[in-house]
């Protein structure tokens, strides 16, 4: 269940009152990171009407040695909250910010309106979760189980009416061609190319098993096919499992050489459809890339 909320200090404008009175009232634990001082976050907070003692925790840049796009301070955030990464969500404005909310494995919430924050497709690139223009758009709510159903539904939502949609749609399609008579384990893989064209794969078993062929490295096959050497800016993959399947280590060595660790893996069950994604370097940190 989502519990608590981390504001970025660029986050912090007028658009975020109501989420902040809304969150205090149903008892949503709420931090805010990045100011240099007192008198900073002081500033930023009058300005958009709140206070210091609005929030549970605050955390300046100077008490965190990594900055971003590494995610320590998100990770230190939700300790002094006293919350798990998966009970906290970030909210930015930033490539980078959304990139270090990926790396301490926190879902993030990217305001792309506003003088100075990253654009749409630039926050979404680096894996926002849910954007909004302005955070006057989030609905109101009561109570945590109310802002934990809004945080689902609004992702879901949101994937639903971008290329990340049309990336695990192509997935779950492609998943029914799968030729698994062994395992029994279906995965079908959709991957974006900075082109912008999309292409899939399924998984192919061999009765030798070392000639099985994964989703994603058929996916990744044929966009190398149709466009050579390409940067692969997203990628989207279904199994047939409760839990969303991750690729597998192989397919996270071959990927390697395509994809930057800021791109962006999202997962998704065909059997729950329950969808989670990490960034590309968090669930492949040491490829083997140089000889």
């Amino acid at each position: 269940m989502t519990k608590g909320i981390v504001f970025d200090i660029s986050a912090v404008g007028s658009s975020i009152v109501g989420l902040v009175s809304n969150a205090v009232r149903a008892e949503v634990k709420l931090a805010v990171y990045g100011a240099e001082n007192a008198g900073e976050l002081d500033m930023a907070l009058e300005k958009a009407g709140l206070c210091a003692s609005d929030f549970d925790c605050i955390v300046y840049a100077k008490e965190v040695e990594r900055g971003k796009p590494h995610g320590d301070a998100y990770r230190y955030c939700t300790l002094k909250l006293g919350l798990s990464h998966e009970e906290c969500v970030v909210v930015e404005t930033s490539v980078d910010g959304h990139r270090a909310a990926k790396d301490a494995l926190c879902r993030s919430i990217g305001i792309f309106g506003g003088v100075g924050n990253a654009s749409f497709e630039d926050q979404l690139e680096a894996g926002a979760d849910i954007l909004y223009k302005s955070l006057f758009q989030f609905p109101a709510f009561s109570s945590l189980e109310e802002f934990d159903g809004l945080i689902l539904s609004e992702t879901k939502a949101f994937y639903d009416k971008t290329i990340i949609g049309d990336l695990l749609f192509n997935a779950l399609d492609v998943q029914n061609n799968a030729y698994a008579p062994y395992s029994k384990f279906k995965v079908g893989a959709a991957l974006l190319t900075e082109k912008g064209n999309i292409y899939k794969g399924c998984n192919v078993e061999n009765a030798s098993f070392g000639g099985t062929i994964c989703a994603e490295r058929g996916a990744a096959m044929a966009a190398i096919a149709a466009e050579g050497k390409t940067a692969l800016k997203l990628l989207a993959v279904a199994s047939s499992g409760d839990d969303p399947a991750p690729p597998c280590a192989l397919c996270r060595q071959f990927l390697s050489e395509f994809m930057s660790p800021y791109a962006q893996v999202y997962m998704i069950s065909s059997t729950s459809g329950v969808v989670r994604h990490y960034s590309f370097g968090t669930l492949m940190p040491c490829s083997f890339t140089e000889f």
